[in-house]
């Protein structure tokens, strides 16, 4: 008996355990046998399941990394914030290249909380330098997302940015955390 392609092709986005050993030796001859297309693809569907397509992604950056451009900017228009997130977490584990990262750069400007924070994580992990346009920091260090903010600081500390646009009460504190504020001062942080 051999099961049928799609079978096949489902069983390694719904593989139990992926990143055992057990597992892996099952899934990934597999993956290598459908190869880079049948994963873009599954990744792009929106008849697949969010899981599935997070699963497509995962297999794409561990074996087929990197994924194309194109793929990449499909799934950024993804309406699951839980797959464009993993877009984003794939993009930081890539070789830096600049139409990815522009890519990266944008999704920090996701309608989806989730999907920027996942970026601001990935711009971490990639190199000190950005490309032409940087990233918007306003947006990242006066989200009212405290999770968005904490990773746009990490990011806004290892690129040593000390001014940015912004006014409230998320600025302020972003503000004190760069460093930017006297953290003795109780106007400074009255309104934290």
């Amino acid at each position: 008996y051999k099961p049928a392609p799609r079978a096949e092709l489902q069983s390694v986005l719904g593989a139990d355990q992926p990143l055992s050993s057990w597992s892996r030796a099952q899934w990934m001859p597999v993956a290598r046998r459908f190869g880079r297309t049948a994963f873009e693809r599954a990744a792009m569907s929106g008849e697949n399941t969010a899981a599935q397509r997070i699963r497509a992604i995962e297999v794409l950056t561990e074996i087929f990394n990197p994924m194309s451009a194109g793929t990449a900017r499909e799934i950024a228009n993804a309406d699951d914030p839980q797959v464009v997130a993993r877009l984003a977490w794939a993009l930081g584990r890539m070789s830096p290249d600049p139409e990815r990262h522009e890519l990266l750069r944008s999704l920090v400007g996701s309608r989806h909380v989730m999907a920027q924070r996942a970026s601001w994580e990935a711009l971490l992990s990639l190199p000190n330098t950005f490309p032409a346009s940087p990233p918007d920091w306003t947006r990242g260090l006066t989200s009212p997302d405290r999770r968005v903010r904490a990773a746009a600081l990490g990011v806004a500390r290892r690129w040593q940015l000390r001014d940015f646009a912004g006014e409230g009460p998320q600025a302020r504190l972003s503000r004190l955390r760069l460093g930017e504020l006297d953290h003795r001062d109780p106007k400074a942080v009255r309104d934290y």
